[in-house]
């Protein structure tokens, strides 16, 4: 589903739902990096279409996600390169 064509003024995914892309890279050394990224959700079915079916998911709350990325905020040793 590609995104409608912007009209002057106007942004194009403000009704949109926002999504967020995940990335996890396992290192040789056995870290773990993760990264996400921001982005309209009307993009997320094409890539989900692109990427098949996932290895692991789950669902929560709003509330529930907070707890959990404060659990690993305040795990000794996380290092955050960006905000």
């Amino acid at each position: 589903m590609a995104s409608p064509p912007p009209s002057e003024g106007i942004d194009p995914h403000s009704e949109h739902t926002p999504g967020v892309l995940s990335i996890t890279t396992m290192t040789s050394g056995g870290m773990q990096v993760h990264q996400s990224w921001q982005m309209c959700g009307c993009t997320l079915d094409d890539l989900r279409e692109a990427l098949g079916a996932p290895d692991h998911e789950l669902m929560a709350t709003g509330e529930q996600a907070q707890a959990a990325g404060r659990a690993i905020d305040a795990i000794p040793g996380i290092t955050h390169f960006m905000p």
